[in-house]
């Protein structure tokens, strides 16, 4: 059975900078660079969590350095392919 996640609100929060590889999270697709990246471990553990609500994240993408406010109807589930820490933008 999926979890279901609900935001209200918005919340400032830095991206996750180390993903373990196969492990899933919920984030975002940035909107200046299109990379994915993660905020948050996904609570069910296998994709698939429903995610509602008005709320959104402030926070800044590990690839490109741009700060958005990303509403939460962007917010994605995703598996890890890979467990390298993501680099900061210079």
């Amino acid at each position: 059975m999926a979890e279901e996640v609900e935001f209200r609100g918005v919340f400032r929060k830095s991206p996750k900078m180390n993903v373990v590889p196969g492990e899933w999270y919920l984030g975002f697709v940035c909107l200046s660079c299109a990379s994915r990246f993660a905020v948050l471990e996904d609570p069910n553990g296998e994709g698939g969590t429903l995610i509602s609500g008005r709320g959104g994240f402030v926070t800044t993408c590990p690839s490109c350095g741009t700060e958005h406010t990303y509403a939460i109807y962007r917010m994605v589930s995703f598996q890890s392919p890979s467990g390298l820490p993501a680099s900061p933008a210079p």
